[in-house]
């Protein structure tokens, strides 16, 4: 799993031509993105390069309501399965070069708050996305598949 990055710092994890995995990290303020690839203070990296795109936000209080539907990202991380995230679609952005996700990372009970960072994952490195109602799972096992089959 990639180095999610601290509050403020943006980690982008990049593939060099043998498979191989690096990162680099700048500052929040120095970092933009276009449609070409991300810059890093006045270092350039093209997308298809990028694996993802990743920074830390500062801890918040946790959304009370929960969306009624979420997506599924299968994320391509060097591994056979691929990472595999689940967001609310709120929380889920598709943008021309990238998809953005905002991730929960961690529960703090204690504090009552949340640590959460911002994802953008380039197309090439999406094996697939999957939008899904919450409960789809449940009311699939309650219901039968044909209304006539309960007869």
């Amino acid at each position: 799993m990639a180095t999610n990055g601290e509050v403020g710092q943006v980690t982008v994890t990049t593939l060099d031509g043998n498979g191989g995995r690096a990162s680099a990290e700048c500052a929040l303020a120095d970092f933009e993105q276009s449609e070409h690839g991300a810059v890093l203070e006045r270092r350039m990296i093209p997308w298809h390069r990028i694996e993802r795109v990743s920074w830390g936000l500062p801890p918040k209080e946790p959304d009370l309501e929960e969306a009624a539907a979420k997506v599924r990202v299968l994320i391509d991380d060097g591994t056979a399965d691929g990472e595999e995230l689940v967001v609310s679609s709120d929380r889920f952005e598709v943008i021309p070069w990238a998809i953005g996700l905002l991730v929960d990372d961690r529960h703090d009970a204690t504090l009552g708050t949340i640590e959460q960072r911002r994802m953008l994952v380039p197309w090439h490195a999406v094996r697939e996305y999957e939008r899904v109602a919450v409960g789809a799972e449940a009311r699939d096992q309650l219901l039968p598949s044909r209304p006539d089959a309960s007869r």
